[in-house]
């Protein structure tokens, strides 16, 4: 059986992603900002340089033996790959939308607005689905038919052992994890726009893909090297504390440009 705790944690983490990743968006439309179009250019963004690019390359490069037992043996390369290689394919991200995609639409709002959503469309994919999914499941699980649904036992078995054992403080801390990744988006997608208003756009580029490697690869140590779980968590908030400062400061530079 799965805890009615860890399901109404469920359901709340999917909620408050909702409200957070749509609800500012929603906000500004409602006020007269024609922005939703600039939201989903963000989530668009991010969902080429990352699902349609990045990780089809990654899974084809780590189908290589000899990478695998390569990076194996060097495990903070490994790190610092996986950082770059994020840092790099979301910063010509973030590139394309800022000097293509809105190129007539330039200024703060806009960037922030094109962050946001390519955060969003980062938690949706890597939480909101999965969540979305586990709750689904639990509710098979304490009717007794999830074993009806035409999955093979073994993976009826792993998917109960999951949630019958999964924390509800840990479907929480997952989810304050993505909020922090979206307000660094927020911040990183705005830092390369008001640079290129400022027509320093690779200033703009490289300081933000230094700052999302630093974050990726820093965790990624962490975690070779058995970091408590607050550690972890203690980084990325970090970060997201030092975007919520730019955006405030960026916001009082570029409001009326």
């Amino acid at each position: 059986m799965v805890s009615t705790t860890t399901i109404l944690a469920l359901l709340f983490a999917v909620i408050i992603l909702f409200l957070l990743g749509l609800g500012p968006i929603l906000y500004l439309k409602s006020q007269g900002y024609r922005i939703i179009s600039v939201g989903l250019v963000g989530a668009l963004g991010f969902f080429f340089s990352q699902i349609i690019l990045r990780i089809p390359l990654m899974g084809v490069l780590m189908s290589n033996v000899s990478v695998v037992t390569f990076f194996a043996q060097h495990m903070t390369l490994y790190a610092l790959f996986l950082g770059a290689s994020a840092a790099l394919f979301e910063t010509l991200g973030r590139l394309f939308i800022v000097n293509i995609c809105l190129k007539k639409r330039k200024g703060w709002l806009e960037g922030a607005v094109a962050g946001w959503g390519h955060g969003f469309c980062e938690a949706f994919i890597m939480l909101g689905i999965t969540y979305i999914s586990y709750i689904y499941y639990a509710f098979l699980i304490n009717q007794g038919t999830l074993a009806t649904m035409g999955l093979d036992p073994a993976s009826v078995a792993s998917i109960t052992t999951t949630l019958s054992s999964f924390p509800a403080w840990a479907i929480i801390v997952a989810l304050l994890e993505r909020v922090f990744a979206m307000l660094l988006h927020c911040a990183l997608t705005t830092l390369i726009m008001t640079k290129s208003m400022d027509g320093k756009t690779l200033i703009g580029c490289l300081a933000a893909f230094l700052i999302h490697m630093a974050l990726d690869a820093g965790v990624a140590l962490l975690q070779i090297n058995g970091a408590s779980l607050f550690i972890l968590e203690l980084l990325p908030a970090i970060f997201a504390i030092l975007s919520i400062g730019y955006l405030f400061k960026s916001y009082n530079k570029y409001k009326n440009a």
